[in-house]
């Protein structure tokens, strides 16, 4: 990745030059970096597509104020780098994949006729099936979930109109010695210094944000695994539904065998439950319910329920 930096500095000064020239070292002196000099891990622009940074600095001294300010924009921009023959080559591929994927289309599967038979074997009472599912997804707090998911991808995104700042505080000692030979004395030196006060602040803005936040990653894995979930649902609830229609038709069927039929009686009270647990109560508002074992735990619990009142 090329990152090309475009930068608008513009420098007011008052008294003096903008900033003072760092003090001269013998080759045997220790060298001590100049505070006011940014170090570039915490002052390196960040590493987003599109950023802008506003910085400042303003610095008091013996000879008086000096302030500095810059402006730079900065973002990733080598997509425009891209060569003709790495473009071709990604086009040809794509081509090739469609033409695959056609090809795959196209091509007929021996287990066609076996999904469209079973996609004409209804479980019928579409209306009741639906309602079923659409109470269980409410009871899990599907509508809920997918708001707040919606809300954090939105704040995620307005966080690149909020900025990000740094602020930096030096205390600078100048001291300084320079050759300053007279007729007398060759090898006269003289000494200079003083002190200085720096303050710096910098404000950056992620424009990418405005667009992609990479916050929406974490988002959309959590949609995934909610549809996941959502789905498993809706399949719990069909496959109980089902088992719930098979034992009511062997309940309803004069031909079904004493045993049989009590096995049918308890397999529609089992999933009468469970689909009464799944829609958080709204099959047994529904009037649905034939099992006479279910009935009559309702009336117990009623009546325990008064008792204990």
């Amino acid at each position: 990745m090329k990152t090309i930096a475009i930068a608008l500095a513009v420098l007011l000064s008052i008294v003096g030059t903008a900033f003072a020239e760092e003090p001269s070292a013998e080759p045997d002196e220790a060298w001590t970096e100049d505070p006011r000099r940014a170090e570039p891990e915490a002052w390196a622009p960040p590493p987003a597509e599109l950023w802008v940074d506003l910085s400042g600095s303003i610095g008091l001294d013996e000879d008086g104020t000096r302030a500095a300010g810059m402006i730079v924009l900065g973002g990733k921009f080598d997509v425009f780098t891209k060569t003709a023959e790495t473009r071709r080559a990604s086009n040809t591929n794509a081509k090739a994949q469609g033409d695959d994927a056609e090809e795959e289309e196209a091509a007929p599967t021996a287990e066609a006729p076996a999904i469209v038979r079973s996609a004409d074997r209804s479980i019928g009472r579409g209306a009741l099936v639906r309602g079923a599912v659409k109470a269980a997804l409410a009871a899990a707090g599907s509508g809920s979930v997918a708001e707040r998911l919606s809300d954090v991808a939105t704040r995620a995104r307005a966080s690149g109109l909020v900025p990000e700042l740094r602020v930096r505080v030096a205390h600078v000692v100048d001291e300084d010695q320079s050759l300053a030979p007279t007729e007398y004395d060759p090898e006269r030196i003289t000494a200079s210094g003083g002190t200085s006060l720096w303050l710096e602040g910098r404000a950056t803005f992620r424009l990418d944000r405005l667009v992609f936040a990479d916050d929406e990653i974490a988002v959309e894995r959590l949609r995934a695994d909610r549809a996941k979930l959502e789905r498993a649902i809706v399949d719990e609830v069909l496959d109980s539904f089902e088992r719930w229609q098979r034992a009511d038709a062997k309940l309803a069927n004069p031909l079904t065998e004493p045993l049989e039929r009590d096995r049918a009686e308890i397999d529609l009270a089992v999933e009468e439950a469970r689909l009464d647990a799944l829609t958080d109560g709204w099959f047994s508002t529904s009037g649905l319910r034939r099992s006479a074992t279910t009935a009559a735990s309702d009336e117990v619990v009623g009546e325990t329920n008064g008792a204990g009142r």
